[in-house]
């Protein structure tokens, strides 16, 4: 294997990796019409955006902003 073959083989592994703990960080299956954590209901262009979403715009900004306040 090349030098060249190698940078591009861990590019793409990196790439697969990120991909991998994005799709982890978001919800999967049916979207939800009201939101879990206040009731507001989510608009119906978010819920086809977003496979699964949970929370409307608000709340999932607000569970950001507390997540990074938090992280290390």
């Amino acid at each position: 294997m090349t030098e060249d073959e190698r940078t591009e083989a861990a590019i793409a592994f990196h790439q697969e990796l990120a991909l991998l703990k994005h799709r982890q960080g978001h919800a999967t299956g049916q979207a939800l019409a009201v939101c879990e954590a206040c009731g507001n209901s989510i608009p119906p262009e978010r819920q086809r955006a977003i496979p699964g979403v949970r929370l409307c715009v608000q709340c999932k900004e607000a569970e950001e902003i507390e997540g990074k306040r938090w992280a290390i």
